[in-house]
This record gives structure tokens, sequence and C-alpha cells, in this order.
């Protein structure tokens, strides 16, 4: 999701900001992104999905959909309102996000 909601950031960039780096090494492997020199700067490497990767995503969203609804159904309306409340308040909290 990162990549995909930050097309072209650096790997760098998307690395530090999940904390890893092997990882993208990992997903090009696997042909989920793709690895290009970026076209402002020789120095480093913008990410993009593949179609793959895109598909990989979906599919994972969907699954995401899914359990969503699964847990709603257990905490009912007011467990959902307190939820979402929750992760208002997280989302509030200062992070790295938009990448540069």
């Amino acid at each position: 999701m990162t990549i995909d909601q930050n097309p072209g950031s650096s790997q760098s960039s998307v690395s530090a900001a999940l904390g890893v780096q092997k990882t993208i090494t990992d997903l090009e492997k696997r042909g989920l992104v793709r690895r290009r020199k970026s076209e402002t700067d020789g120095r480093t490497y913008s990410l993009g999905l593949t179609a793959r990767g895109r598909s990989v995503l979906q599919h994972a969203t969907e699954l995401q959909s899914l359990h969503e609804a699964r847990v709603i159904a257990q905490i009912g309306n007011e467990g959902r309102l307190q939820l979402l409340g929750l992760l208002d308040r997280l989302s509030a909290l200062p992070s790295a996000w938009p990448l540069k």
C-alpha cells in the first residue's frame, strides 16, 4: 500500500518508513514491485507496483474487507464507533507520511 499510495517514492524513503531494507529486493524478485532509476536523482531508485503486485494488493484489500465485516459483526455498531474513534486518535499521531 505504501508504494501504491506514494508512486515514484525512493527506495530509501519506503524502506525507512516501513523499517525494511531487504524486503524491497524480495518483493522485486517475486514480481510485485519494480525498481527504476529515479528520473530526478540518478543516485536513487523509485518504486512502483507491477500488475502482479496490484493484483495481490487488490486481493489483500478484499480479504481485509471481509475480516473487517466479521469483526464488526462481533462487536456491533457501538464497538465499531469506539474502534473508529481510537483509530482516528492513532492516525492523528505524528508520522513519517507522506513519503518524500
